[in-house]
């Protein structure tokens, strides 16, 4: 007789009314990720949760305006004046000054009712890094897109030539 059991995770959490979405490292890593602002950012993949768009320039949080919402980063907020050393193209997000895609575990977006003690503003993007370890050890990585490897689109003649490579490596 064999028995095989699965922890479960309830889809309705009683406890508390915040509606919010839990994006893990392995999709983070496994979904194709453009390069538009030049480096490899996981906050490009909180458009993937249901009430939060992009117009290219921020992220609006149900209907929102885009600098309405709130970034934490291992329970520290990120905006330019409240952590000094975290770089920001525009202060509005992750920016390169931040760890690289492979150091985030997960991060949790939350859309509305939120504790207040969380967040201001109308959304939330909590991001938690991997925990370390006492062994030594790194890797090294690449993340390819070339025009050579992908397909052409139904309705063009032509394939558009796409260069982005992203490598580098953590100790």
């Amino acid at each position: 007789l064999v028995s095989v059991q699965e922890p479960v995770t309830p889809l309705l959490i009683k406890d508390s009314a915040e509606v919010g979405t839990v994006v893990d490292r392995s999709l983070v890593m496994d979904l194709p990720l453009s390069l538009n602002s030049g480096f490899r950012n996981p906050e490009n993949f909180i458009t993937l949760t249901p009430g939060v768009t992009s117009d290219g320039f921020g992220k609006n949080f149900n209907g929102s305006t885009w600098m309405a919402s709130q970034i934490v980063l291992e329970g520290l907020p990120v905006a330019l004046p409240d952590v000094p050393g975290i770089s920001h193209g525009t202060g509005s997000g992750l920016g390169p000054g931040t760890p690289p895609i492979e150091a985030y575990e997960e991060f949790k977006v939350q859309t509305t009712l939120f504790p207040a003690e969380q967040g201001r503003g109308f959304g939330l993007s909590n991001y938690t890094l991997k925990s370390g370890t006492n062994n030594f050890h790194g890797n090294a990585w690449e993340f390819l897109r070339n025009d050579v490897l992908e397909a052409r689109g139904f309705f063009n003649t032509t394939k558009p030539v796409i260069r982005q490579n992203e490598f580098g490596g953590t100790v």
